[in-house]
């Protein structure tokens, strides 16, 4: 079983084989684009984190180099480490040279060395290291830095000099022209967004000041609104319009539209095996446990609170860690787990203040209730509804200490006057519903219900769920 989701793999023939997100019909529009504009522009692909980019980006890019693009992949995150980052992007314009001598490269090399303020500490730094050790690096390398920093008036004044910048466009005009096969060269960056503020802003200015020539199509996989603070926190300042600064340097901005949820949970159902976990159990009773009904519970939860799928990944993954800590004769209720450790991701105080009983039973109903529109006009609300009254059943016992909640004058209902009538002490949105709507069952039907047959399936209190959810009980060995 797994315990992460791992990166798909990518066919080199097909490469949106085993995507599970339908996305194959983008990267054809994509691809149009490209060719329809092949003198290079700059596309943002600008989604959240989480939302798949990284691999869509990787299927696109093994798509173009089917259809004789020539590509270049460049993760700003794992190369920030790289002061400057005209040497990093550099290195990647050379992979598609590889090791054999090019007298072009060779020539933009030459001129990138002179727009490259720190060419004087790097070539010091290797030359010091190479003959001298690491013990003379850093005392050579800062002499090195502060003999540059002499000169730094006149060095700016020399990048600034437009025929300088000319020199070098022009030697990267050519060595694309020289490698592109009449088609433009598809330099991506991808994260962006992660790097370090100062990393990020020197990346989109070496892309629209040095590298825009023709035959180059920079297609930058963002999060726009973090690449935004990125920018804020350079300048220090979070009055920038970051919009009309991006508008600087792109072109085309493009969002990948919402994956199938529904299509994303059968996917994460079958890769972390619950349907092996649900076969197993298939010779309980206990018909809460049907798979097709978690699926449809786990997607409406997914939709509700707009997951991304790197969420998806690790609730499902969460969920599947802790169904393996019940037994086959334990009544385990998914649903009712899935909920918490939904409420543990992403309402931390309220599942804190759930374990310490900071809560009386009521104001469980209420937070609960908030968190949810509470369409009853949506089919699922019944399932929502059950899995709401077995967590505020279970949480009632484990801050009453109740054995039978029915009956007893400290449960959820009480007698009026002499009559066998029982009235509901919890006031709930699901009491006064009309008969019209896909709710079959209010709250209060839910939890009579559940009184009714405790003895079978019922007899636990939250606390057994909780150590679950916590990992303090042991795996059960699938």
């Amino acid at each position: 079983m797994e315990i992460r989701h791992r990166d798909l793999i990518i066919d080199s023939e097909n490469p949106f084989e085993n995507c599970k997100l339908e996305r194959r019909q983008y990267a054809h529009i994509l691809t149009t684009i490209v060719e329809s504009y092949a003198e290079g522009f700059v596309l943002a692909i600008n989604n959240k984190w989480g939302t798949g980019k990284t691999t869509f980006v990787k299927m696109w890019e093994k798509h173009l180099q089917n259809s004789d693009f020539m590509t270049m992949h460049f993760n700003a995150w794992e190369n920030d480490f790289e002061m400057e980052p005209l040497t990093a992007m550099l290195g990647e314009l050379k992979k598609l040279i590889g090791k054999k001598e090019d007298k072009t490269f060779e020539s933009l090399i030459e001129k990138g060395a002179v727009i490259s303020k720190k060419i004087i500490p790097a070539i010091t730094k290797y030359f010091a290291k190479k003959y001298l050790g690491d013990e003379a690096v850093d005392m050579i390398t800062s002499s090195a830095e502060a003999a540059t920093e002499i000169l730094n008036d006149e060095v700016n004044d020399y990048i600034n000099k437009k025929e300088k910048l000319e020199d070098f466009k022009t030697e990267l005009e050519i060595f694309i022209k020289d490698k592109s096969n009449d088609k433009p060269i598809v330099f991506i960056i991808d994260e962006l967004d992660r790097c370090r503020p100062d990393y990020a802003v020197e990346v989109l200015e070496k892309v629209k000041h040095f590298f825009s020539v023709p035959g180059i199509v920079f297609v930058l996989s963002i999060d726009k609104e973090q690449l935004s603070y990125a920018i804020q926190g350079y300048y220090g300042s979070a009055n920038i319009d970051t919009d009309e600064y991006l508008r600087r340097f792109i072109d085309i901005e493009y969002q990948l539209p919402d994956p199938s949820i529904e299509a994303y949970t059968e996917y994460l159902f079958e890769y972390y095996g619950f349907d092996e976990f649900f076969k197993k159990r298939s010779f309980t009773n206990e018909s809460r446990e049907d798979k097709e009904e978690f699926i449809r519970f786990s997607t409406f939860i997914a939709n509700e609170f707009h997951y991304t799928l790197r969420q998806q990944e690790k609730l499902f993954a969460q969920v599947r860690i802790i169904l393996r800590t019940f037994y086959i004769k334990n009544s385990c209720f998914p649903d009712l787990v899935l909920m918490l450790i939904h409420l543990k991701f992403f309402h931390e105080n309220l599942f804190d203040n759930i374990k310490k009983k900071k809560l009386t039973t009521q104001s469980l109903v209420d937070k609960i209730e908030s968190l949810f529109k509470f369409d009853f006009f949506d089919e699922n609300i019944n399932r929502l509804v059950s899995v709401e009254a077995l967590l505020v059943y279970m949480y009632h016992k484990y801050i009453t200490k109740e054995k039978r909640l029915y009956g007893n004058s400290a449960s959820l209902f009480k007698k009026v006057d002499n009559s066998d009538e029982k009235e509901f002490l919890l006031s709930s949105k699901t009491i006064d519903i009309p008969e019209s709507t896909f709710l079959h069952y209010n709250l209060e039907k839910h939890i009579e219900h559940i009184i009714k047959i405790e003895h079978e399936y019922y007899s636990m209190d939250l606390s057994f769920f909780l150590n679950k959810i916590e990992l303090l009980d042991n795996l059960e060995i699938d």
